[in-house]
C-alpha cells in the first residue's frame, strides 16, 4: 500500500512539472510574441515617419512643377482668354528686386529654382502690390487671377482685394492644411467661411491657386477644383499679396 501511494504521489509530482514546465513555455512565447509585437509597431511607425519625411519638400528647387495644361485641361478652373498682368519673373535677374512689384512691407527678391524663377518673400511677414503701367484700379467686373505658390510647413499668405486701391473689401487666408476668406457683399454684409480640412488636396510643394470674379460672383480653386461658389459679392479693383518668410510665388496672371 505504502508503494502505490508512493508511485502515486511521483505521478502526481511529475504532473505537476510538466504542467509548469509548460506555463512557463507559454509565458516565454507569450513575452516573446509581445516583444516581436512592440518591436514590428516601432518599425511600421519609423516607416510611415520616413515616408512623410519623403513627402515633404523643404526646398522649392527640389519640387516637381506643376504641369498647368494638364490642370487647366481636368480640372474645374479655365483661364480667361485676354492677359490683364502676368509675370513669371523669367526677365528678372536672381537676388534681384522683381520688376512688376511694388514693395509695401518686408522684404523680396527673385530668386532661381530649378531653371525658372520665383519670387521668394523675406523678413517677418512681405507685402507686395502689382505695377500695372501705373494704373492702381485694373480689375473690372470680369477677371481670373491664379499664381503658383509653395507651400511645405504651413507658411500662411494671403490675396488681399481692395477698392479704389486702398479699401480692402477681401482677403483669401491660405496656409498648409486650410483656407479662410471675408469679403464684403454688394449689400455692404460680411460674408466669411472657412474649409480647414485641404490636406489631400494641397501639394507639399507647389499648388495653384486661382480666383474667378464675374460680376459679383466668386468661384475660389485649388489646384483647379473648386471650393467656394460666392454670390453678391463687392467688386475689387486690384489686389496685393502678403506672406511671412519662407513663401514663394510664380506664374501670377489676372486674364478676362
Amino acid at each position: 500500500m505504502k508503494k502505490v501511494y508512493l508511485a502515486l504521489m511521483c505521478m502526481a509530482s511529475l504532473t505537476m512539472m510538466t504542467a509548469c514546465g509548460g506555463n512557463k513555455a507559454d509565458n516565454a512565447n507569450a513575452e516573446k510574441e509581445n516583444t516581436e509585437a512592440v518591436e514590428n509597431a516601432d518599425e511600421q511607425q519609423a516607416e510611415a515617419e520616413a515616408d512623410a519625411e519623403e513627402k515633404t519638400v523643404a526646398n522649392p528647387a527640389d519640387a516637381k512643377p506643376l504641369d498647368l495644361a494638364a490642370l487647366y485641361e481636368s480640372g474645374d478652373f479655365k483661364p480667361g482668354q485676354t492677359v490683364i498682368f502676368e509675370d513669371n519673373f523669367a526677365n528678372d535677374k536672381d537676388g534681384e528686386q522683381p520688376t512688376k512689384w511694388d514693395l509695401k512691407e518686408g522684404s523680396v527678391e527673385v530668386k532661381e529654382c530649378a531653371g525658372r524663377n520665383v519670387l521668394s518673400l523675406g523678413g517677418e511677414s512681405s507685402l507686395i502690390d502689382p505695377l500695372l503701367n501705373g494704373k492702381s484700379n485694373f480689375l473690372t467686373d470680369e477677371w481670373n487671377l491664379e499664381y503658383e505658390y509653395f507651400a511645405n510647413n504651413g507658411e500662411q499668405h494671403e490675396l488681399r482685394l481692395f477698392k479704389d486701391e486702398d479699401e480692402q473689401i477681401a482677403y483669401l487666408r491660405v496656409w498648409g492644411e486650410g483656407m479662410e476668406y471675408h469679403f464684403t457683399k454688394t449689400d455692404e454684409e460680411n460674408l466669411d467661411g472657412s474649409n480647414t480640412d485641404l490636406g489631400k488636396l494641397i501639394n507639399k510643394g507647389w499648388n495653384h491657386f486661382a480666383i474667378n470674379y464675374n460680376k459679383g460672383n466668386v468661384k475660389i480653386y485649388i489646384n483647379g477644383k473648386r471650393l467656394f461658389n460666392l454670390p453678391k459679392v463687392m467688386q475689387p479693383t486690384n489686389f496685393k499679396l502678403w506672406g511671412l518668410e519662407g513663401h514663394y510665388f510664380t506664374n501670377i496672371r489676372v486674364t478676362k
